[in-house]
């Protein structure tokens, strides 16, 4: 891999050495490196047209959305994806607080662009990658440039620029309901990607998953350490979740990248199978807490595969530290696999957490180093001390509740507000919710506080647990044998536990469903649902 300190240059060098090789595949096609790049140049001739800095992406990982990544990257923008899944006020909030006047998008996501359309103040430029001409409705937008792809092909060629030092801007949850706005440099990605290669050790011949949405950060792992080392990158969607354990096979993946909760609907599937997997060589679990069950079935469904779970915030470029999974007998199913050791040029340590001021080997963890961003993005108001200077140096305050062993091993043990107060005694849901999987003998579990009396004080816990084969009944009786007191179920409910959009366990909807159900009293509760 060449040596660049820029994302952009870093891509095109590694398309010209493979330009031959297969670069993306979706479903039944599939581009090489210069196909893929080619595309992109072209679309990049419309960004001369475009004053600002930020390159919008509107629709789901389509050729169009992807070669618009790289174009962005390339050719001097800042790229911007916006989900399709989101709200309309949420891109009336990003369009107007960025200010974007550049979208890449589909006639497909008609309903949407047009809702862009109204609200946006700005003139857009947009360029509509499935589309030779422009289609007629477009005229009802007279204030907008609308491009096809034969609008583009008349247009001058478009110069590499790599004189914009970020490369994406993504927007997290907030806690007071305003998005944390999250730009990443070049500078930051390339080392992630530098330091991936070094560890893990991907080459040309590898082909990679590709499940994350590019508005989540872990796109940023599936799509740029496999373009810099000129492998393959296969793009999965929602539509192909019940099949996926076969297509892994026929596509014979041998990179795998995802958050645990794929790992446990393909279990749940029936999909793990002894050597279902037999080209996996490497596997990357991130973005929530990964159970060793969980890792011991992915690693009887892939045995030749290395497991790793990997830990980082959107706010330090993806991920800053991992652990190499090794079956231990003494480690209980439901325990929680180490996030292990730091990447070269990351500094990882346990924030103030003891009330006298001093430092323990348990408290908020922090990061510091060169893939961490400088602070949030300044075009939403934000009130923070997320981002704090200590003796010198920059340091990100996760919220993440973490311990170091003996070792130098870290260990995740939850979010700081995950600390529960029930009767005036402290309880750590993550240590609730590892018992539960243990007494329902399901790795598909949640827990949740409710109602909130104030801050993180509750009046009872409930417990909610997927897939099972114990009735409401058995699993109190056993709760209650097992756990403490103070941990009983005030609630306990059966059935299918929703994911958000990135495959975690979606908390918010569980206690947007609490707060509906509000009216019913406590006790089990049976509810049969699909999979969300």
């Amino acid at each position: 891999m060449t040596t660049c300190h820029h994302l952009g240059q870093l891509l095109q060098a590694a398309a010209t050495k493979y330009e031959d090789s297969e670069a993306l595949s979706i479903k039944d096609d599939s581009w090489s490196y210069q196909q893929l790049h080619e595309f992109a140049a072209l679309l990049a001739r419309g960004f001369a047209l475009s004053q600002g800095k930020y390159c919008a992406l509107l629709g789901p990982r389509h050729i169009g959305t992807l070669a618009g990544v790289i174009a962005a990257l390339c050719y001097g923008k800042t790229y911007l994806p916006l989900n399709e899944e989101d709200p309309a006020e949420r891109f009336e909030l990003l369009a107007r607080s960025t200010g974007f006047d550049l979208l890449v998008t589909r006639e497909q996501e008609r309903g949407l662009l047009q809702t862009l359309l109204a609200q946006s103040e700005p003139p857009l430029v947009v360029i509509l990658t499935d589309c030779q001409r422009i289609p007629d409705w477009c005229r009802d937008y007279p204030q907008h440039h609308f491009l096809g792809i034969d609008d583009l092909a008349v247009l001058p060629v478009a110069e590499p620029c790599s004189d914009n030092p970020h490369a994406y801007l993504m927007f997290t949850s907030g806690s007071t309901g305003t998005p944390k706005g999250v730009e990443v440099s070049h500078a930051n990605v390339v080392r992630y990607v530098e330091n991936t290669v070094a560890l893990y050790e991907p080459n040309h011949n590898d082909r990679f998953s590709q499940l994350a949405p590019l508005s989540f950060d872990f796109s940023v792992h599936d799509l740029f350490v496999p373009w810099a080392v000129g492998a393959s990158t296969h793009v999965f969607d929602g539509s192909q979740s019940m099949a996926l354990g076969r297509l892994i096979d026929e596509k014979r993946l041998t990179f795998w990248a995802s958050v645990p909760s794929t790992a446990l609907w393909l279990k749940r599937l029936r999909q793990l199978t002894p050597g279902a997997f037999p080209y996996l060589r490497q596997s990357l679990f991130c973005g929530e807490p990964l159970l060793h069950g969980a890792a011991e079935s992915w690693q009887e469904a892939a045995p030749y595969s290395r497991i790793d779970n990997i830990y980082g915030p959107t706010e330090a470029t993806v991920a800053v530290c991992g652990y190499r999974w090794k079956r231990d007998p003494s480690q209980a199913a439901g325990a929680v696999v180490p996030i292990g050791y730091p990447y070269p040029g990351t500094l990882l340590k346990i924030g103030r957490s003891r009330q006298d001021g001093r430092v323990s080997d348990e408290g908020e963890l922090w990061i510091g180093g060169e893939q961490v961003v400088q602070g949030y993005w300044l075009g939403l108001p934000v009130k923070t001390d997320n981002f704090v200077i200590e003796n010198g140096e920059a340091w990100y305050r996760t919220g993440d509740w973490a311990m170091l062993d003996s070792g130098g091993c870290l260990h995740f043990l939850g979010r700081c507000d995950d600390q529960l107060k029930i009767q005036g005694q402290r309880i750590e849901r993550l240590e609730i919710e590892s018992m539960l999987r243990q007494v329902s003998g399901t790795e598909d579990v949640a827990v949740v506080g409710w109602p909130v009396i104030e801050g993180n004080s509750v009046e009872r816990l409930v417990f909610f647990v997927g897939a099972h084969h114990k009735s409401n009944l058995e699993l109190r009786k056993l709760c209650q044998e097992t756990m403490p007191r103070i941990m009983w179920p005030g609630k306990l409910v059966l059935g299918a536990i929703p994911k958000n959009r990135n495959g975690k366990t979606d908390y918010k909807q569980l206690r947007v469903e609490l707060e509906a159900d509000s009216h019913t009293c406590c006790g089990a509760e049976q509810r049969v649902t699909g999979q969300r």
